[in-house]
């Protein structure tokens, strides 16, 4: 392994597990808004708000869970792609 590549690994482990932790995040904050969706769905099937207020905040937040998702995804695909042969090389 050349000194470039061996500098490199620290960085791209911390870019996997940044990436990591960011997929959990916005699965946990999925589960968070499907459960309250879940427990405020009236009979007929529509989501009851209290307000157009926390409309907007469960509709940001549906945004913010995607993009933090697939953030996360993303930087663990590169940093596994840039890591994976590094790992599995003998040399």
């Amino acid at each position: 392994m050349n000194p470039f590549e061996q500098a490199n690994s620290p960085i791209l482990i911390t870019v996997f597990i940044i990436g990591l932790l960011l997929w959990l995040f916005a699965g946990r904050m999925n589960y968070k808004k499907d459960k309250y969706e879940f427990e405020n769905t009236t009979s007929g099937g529509a989501v009851e708000y209290k307000d157009y207020k926390h409309f907007t905040k469960s509709k940001n937040q549906g945004k913010l869970i995607g993009c933090l998702g697939s953030t996360g995804m993303v930087l663990m695909f590169i940093s596994e792609l840039i890591l994976g042969p590094l790992w599995f090389t003998n040399k």
